[in-house]
């Protein structure tokens, strides 16, 4: 679930991997307090254009996310109250007095109680530091367009 933005343009953005998602009556009995929650912030509304090919089953219901997908991630994050770091090009990860320091391309090394990568894999094995031998640590991949790695 990731939105880019174009380069020369800010305020055209593409949704990569979800445009849309389908709340099945399975879901909305488990969620639906996630999607009323979605729904009065504004962040999804109902898909009301037909999508080519789609075959719909009794009791689904389309939302799209007029900022994007990613916007979905970014509502929880700012609810959470956690400090959120985008767009850091991070260089080098190692544990120091058990704490994770990250360090970067610019600016000096900060320390973290965890920290989450959601960059690609093949990024993520570019990364110097105590991170590569991560496996005594809890370490979580997920693969597909929501890849994600986790040292806590």
């Amino acid at each position: 679930m990731t939105t880019t933005s174009s380069p020369h343009n800010p305020q055209s953005t593409v949704d990569l991997g979800a445009q849309y998602i389908t709340r099945t009556p399975h879901y909305a009995s488990k969620h639906q307090s996630f999607y009323d929650e979605l729904l009065a912030h504004g962040i999804l509304k109902p898909l009301t254009s037909p999508i080519e090919g789609t075959v719909m089953k009794a009791g689904d219901c389309n939302f799209v996310a007029s900022q994007g997908v990613s916007s979905i991630i970014k509502h929880y994050l700012k609810e959470s109250g956690a400090d959120i770091y985008f767009r850091q090009c991070v260089t080098q990860i190692n544990l120091r007095n058990d704490k994770w320091e990250v360090s970067k391309e610019t600016g000096s090394p900060e320390q973290f109680d965890i920290v989450v990568l959601t960059m690609p894999v093949p990024q993520i094995l570019l990364l110097q530091g105590d991170i590569v031998n991560c496996e005594s640590q809890p370490v979580l991949f997920t693969s597909g367009n929501g890849n994600f790695f986790v040292c806590v």
